[in-house]
């Protein structure tokens, strides 16, 4: 019978193994790779809401006298109209305002939170600072200083990444209600050509 190579379990090998800066430094890495990624989704989402609320201003804007013709027979009708397309320019600012908040690069502090030395991942702080200045920064690195940066850089980074999103999602809901505004107000219209006799 062969003898049992299983190692017995016991308290000490239980426990999973901690990791070492080196791979927590690679993690955050990854994880900073993600927010990149997402950011640039985020602006190319953005990019597509500009686009339809440019759509929808060119297109009501062309046709603004058409939806708002004072032809009605019902006076209340075209008063109604006219505050739907008030409330539509209003939905069309804040959704531009919110769509241009989403897309403005995050440009935080690059310097640690425990340091007063810049960061040499942030390229503003890079750019701050001399080709000799960055050089003997990187020589002169140790560790736990490129750990903390990492770790700062990639709260900076989730922090401008959710403050991204949440605007994009004001944007998106702006839009969703500019697009039901002037649905509206094309049924208003509509009605008032085609619903109201003589």
């Amino acid at each position: 019978m062969p003898p049992n190579t299983t190692e017995p379990v016991t308290k000490e090998n239980t426990h999973p193994r901690s990791l070492d800066d080196t791979e927590k430094t690679e993690i955050l890495f990854k994880s900073i790779g993600r927010y990149d990624f997402y950011i640039n989704t985020t602006n190319t989402k953005a990019s597509l809401i500009l686009a339809i609320n440019g759509l929808l201003v060119g297109t009501t804007l062309i046709r603004v006298e058409a939806l708002l013709g004072s032809d009605t027979p019902l006076g209340y009708i075209h008063d109604a109209g006219v505050y739907l397309f008030a409330t539509f320019g209003i939905l069309t600012i804040l959704s531009l305002y919110f769509t241009f908040k989403s897309v403005i690069p995050f440009f935080s502090s690059g310097e640690l939170s425990s340091s007063s030395y810049p960061s040499i991942f942030f390229f503003r702080s890079v750019a701050s600072l001399r080709l000799d200045e960055f050089s003997m920064r990187i020589k002169n690195l140790g560790e736990k200083e490129c750990f903390d940066d990492v770790i700062n850089q990639a709260h900076e980074l989730a922090t401008g990444l959710d403050s991204k999103m949440k605007n994009l999602r004001r944007a998106f809901y702006t839009t969703f209600l500019n697009i039901l505004v002037l649905i509206i107000l094309v049924i208003l219209r509509g009605y008032t050509l085609y619903g109201v006799g003589p």
